[in-house]
């Protein structure tokens, strides 16, 4: 943010105040208001009858106390509190601590709650718990080559060589990055790798993340209760992906799109046999969403999915339906394809796409596919994607606060020391007044009050930015000519900046420390504004200024356009990393207290949902409040008015929307921001979009009516040389 501090306490107000028709309350007495870090905490995989223990700081950032504390965890078994010094009433400005065990009993995810309550109302705070019991009994992999056997597939990934054949048997649980050409074969009764999302209730990651240049073929397989955080509930795709005869991908699920499989651009998912894609549920293409290729062979099917849009696929790319291959009775809950929602190219035997609800290829007929000089793929921060369990090479381990166990990009030094430079990303890097060194290349110890930690966080999150920008948008670093910015932690403002480079100095993000209570005042414990939230949103200035057009200061509405880029950069980041510890929710500031942006409806966060003639005026004095309607375009292009798994989005306009999935409505306010002038407005955005909408799908209205009806719906008026279409 250039000039926007968090008032998250504030924030959390405003909305009560919303809420109500009073008009206020004068010489209020000082109250308590009881903080808790971290506000959710992801135990992760936890064999059943293993523990997993996290310790929470409350704090009383009020001015009076809190009354006596009472602290719970539910439900108990399987979480409980083992210790506490939370005892009687805490005091204005102290905290205390509460330490919280995470014993499974039995297979599957888990959501519980840590609650801390005070006498007064005020005080009362709750934190968000998942944990996921997994059982190795039942598990065996084997390497055909070397008959050597783990109990988890992901140790079996860890250990093979490229080429391998890997044999599993029994249910295997918890999900697997698989980054080297692999075949992976499931044998005797039932063979399942299992999400353990029990149902979609936690997010646990897709069950397979398959990075790209890997081939990767799965067959006799069931492949079953996933939830990603964004993308891809079953399979998250970047490679090839061949499903043989005996695999079903079903019962999985995903916020935004590709519940059974999210197949990115230049993916490949070839259906062989009888293997099919049933009973996934997504916001967009309940089956795949799909931007790259998808091939359905011999008796292959996709079948009984839903979704709001595309039921059994939201296709960008190209599908192809060869010999008895069929896609039916999918669902949607518009008219956007029950079948195929179709903005690329549908071949083959179109006849057994049928029996699908409410129709089954929307558009009917095939517009021109989206351009050939689509960038490649490439994964979060190439291998740089880590979470727990999954070696770091290249990259060294980190222990983020926010984002948990990652791997970051460092450099070793002629002296042998290591340095938290990334040498596969010029200029990030991160320190306090220069990069952090040290003897070991092992980083970061998760509190809160660490600054190195604080760096692991930084680091992980732009990287996994840098990586979306060249695999979604095709942009080449932040600036466009391959270069990033460094970054400074352990600032005392309770804002984080981004500093644009100038003659005299780089390019640089500066991160402050979060600043709860009203006033707002430095966090007790010290936390620092290194979300993955906030440094993808530092880092979408960077690519606002270095578009056509840079930032322009002296336009107000371009203030406000560049706060919303930022927000639209956050989430873009965070679907694209698909860290199961920061889900896709569509806020600003939720990983360390209330939201200060909501963008699904940002009135309730206390900035304007519609577009008015006076939004330059509330732009000079609040940039990021000018920024609510741009945020509701973002969120309403990408999900729509009412999206399965997603908060509602009122329109300003009653419409209902269906949307086009994050990475399709980012793809388009990317192309819009290459079009950008100095003196760039929301009506001149609304141009640009429109012009992007019409060069990626030239043969088709489609993409292009969706884009117009969200301008419509936040009240950005059309100019009178705006771009027409008419196919």
């Amino acid at each position: 943010m250039r000039n926007l501090i968090r008032r998250a306490a504030v924030a959390a107000g405003a909305a009560a105040v919303l809420l109500t028709s009073g008009t206020g309350v004068a010489a209020a007495q000082p109250l308590p208001h009881l903080m808790i870090a971290p506000a959710a905490h992801t135990f992760g995989n936890v064999p059943v009858g293993g523990a997993a223990t996290e310790t929470f700081r409350l704090a009383n950032t009020g001015g009076s106390a809190t009354g006596a504390l009472t602290v719970t965890a539910a439900p108990h078994p399987p979480f409980k509190i083992t210790a506490t010094t939370c005892r009687g009433a805490l005091p204005p400005r102290q905290s205390c601590a509460v330490t919280v065990q995470f014993v499974p009993g039995e297979p599957g995810g888990v959501r519980g709650r840590l609650t801390a309550a005070g006498a007064r109302p005020e005080a009362r705070v709750t934190a968000e718990l998942t944990g996921i019991g997994t059982s190795t009994a039942g598990c065996q992999v084997t390497n055909t080559a070397t008959d050597a056997r783990d109990d988890t597939l992901q140790a079996a990934v860890n250990a093979a060589s490229s080429g391998a054949d890997l044999l599993v048997r029994g249910t295997c649980g918890g999900p697997t990055t698989v980054g080297k050409t692999l075949t992976v074969t499931g044998a005797g009764p039932s063979p399942t790798l299992d999400g353990l999302s029990r149902g979609g209730t936690v997010v646990t990651g897709s069950v397979l993340t398959i990075t790209a240049g890997v081939t990767v073929s799965v067959s006799d397989l069931t492949i079953t209760d996933g939830r990603a955080p964004a993308l891809g509930g079953g399979i998250n795709n970047s490679g090839t992906l061949i499903l043989d005869e005996g695999t079903a991908i079903t019962g999985n699920s995903a916020p935004s799109q590709g519940g059974g499989i999210s197949n990115t651009t230049g993916g490949t998912v070839t259906l062989n046999d009888g293997a099919t894609i049933r009973g996934n549920t997504a916001n967009n293409g309940g089956g795949i969403y799909n931007f790259g290729t998808v091939t359905l062979n011999s008796t292959s099917s996709i079948n009984h999915n839903a979704a709001s849009s595309g039921g059994g696929i939201f296709n960008i790319g190209t599908v192809t339906l060869n010999d008895h291959a069929a896609i039916t009775g999918n669902t949607v809950t518009s008219s956007s394809g029950g079948g195929i929602f179709n903005v690329g190219t549908v071949n083959g035997n179109r006849g057994k796409v049928a029996g699908n609800k409410p129709n089954d290829i929307v558009p009917p007929s095939d517009p021109s596919p989206p351009p050939p000089d689509q960038p490649s793929p490439r994964s979060a921060g190439g291998s740089l994607t880590s979470t727990t369990g999954i070696p770091c090479s290249p990259g060294a381990p980190g222990f983020g606060f926010y984002n948990g166990n990652v791997c970051i990009g460092t450099t070793q030094l002629p002296d042998g020391r290591f340095q938290m430079t990334d040498p596969a990303r010029p200029d990030l890097s991160c320190g306090e007044t220069g990069p952090f060194t040290q003897q070991t290349n092992t980083w970061g110890n998760g509190e809160p009050a660490d600054l190195t930690t604080a760096c692991v966080d930084a680091l992980y999150a732009a990287a996994a930015q840098w990586d979306m920008l060249r695999a979604w948008l095709g942009r080449n670093g932040f600036d466009g000519q391959g270069h990033a910015a460094a970054i400074e932690v352990g600032s005392p403002k309770c804002e984080s900046f981004f500093f644009p480079a100038t003659p005299e100095s780089p390019a640089m993000v500066r991160i402050g420390v979060v600043c709860p209570g009203s006033p707002p005042e430095p966090d007790p414990q010290h936390r620092q504004r290194s979300s993955m939230d906030i440094v993808g949103h530092e880092f979408g200035h960077m690519v606002f200024d270095t578009t056509p057009g840079a930032y322009n200061m002296d336009v107000f509405e371009n203030r406000a356009l560049s706060e919303g880029t930022g927000d639209i950069f956050a989430q873009l980041t965070i679907a694209f990393a698909g860290n199961p510890r920061v889900p896709l929710t569509y806020t600003i500031g939720s990983q360390f207290g209330p939201p200060s942006r909501l963008m699904y409806n940002p009135a309730l966060a206390g900035a304007p949902d519609c577009w008015s003639r006076d939004l330059a005026d509330v732009s000079e004095q609040e940039p990021g409040r000018g920024s609510g309607p741009l945020n509701h375009w973002f969120y309403l292009l990408a999900e729509g008015s009412n999206p399965l798994g997603l908060p509602a989005s009122p329109t300003c306009d009653h419409s209902a929307l269906t949307g086009l999935g994050i990475q399709l409505a980012g793809k388009i306010w990317y192309d819009g921001l290459l079009l950008k002038t100095p003196t760039w407005k929301y009506a001149d955005a609304r141009s640009a979009t429109l012009t992007a909408a019409k060069r990626l799908f030239p043969g088709s209205c489609t993409v292009f009516d969706k884009v117009r009806a969200a301008w419509n719906a936040v009240s950005v008026p059309a100019r009178p040389d705006e771009p027409t279409c008419h196919a």
